[in-house]
């Protein structure tokens, strides 16, 4: 699977389970920013830099995934084995 459609599925689970992401250049914080997780207004939201590489993006949403209970949706079989190991 493409690194793309990594990123596609990570934020089609993070939808699935209430959680927006929102893509946003975060280079003007501090360097190294990748991203995280935060509640606004009682909703979950998980903010990745849209300036890093496609691999740091998907890091930053398999790591704000990791330990959410994904037992009521379907993750196809990679995706879910990168979340949970």
């Amino acid at each position: 699977m493409k690194q793309e459609e990594v990123l596609e599925q990570l934020t089609l689970v993070a939808t699935a389970l209430r959680i927006k992401v929102k893509f946003e250049n975060l280079n003007h914080l501090r360097q190294g920013q990748t991203g995280g997780s935060y509640i606004l207004r009682g909703e979950e939201h998980i903010l990745v830099n849209s300036k890093s590489s496609l691999s740091e993006q998907i890091k930053t949403l398999t790591s704000e995934l990791k330990g959410r209970d994904l037992s009521s949706i379907y993750v196809k079989p990679l995706i879910r084995e990168m979340i949970e190991s």
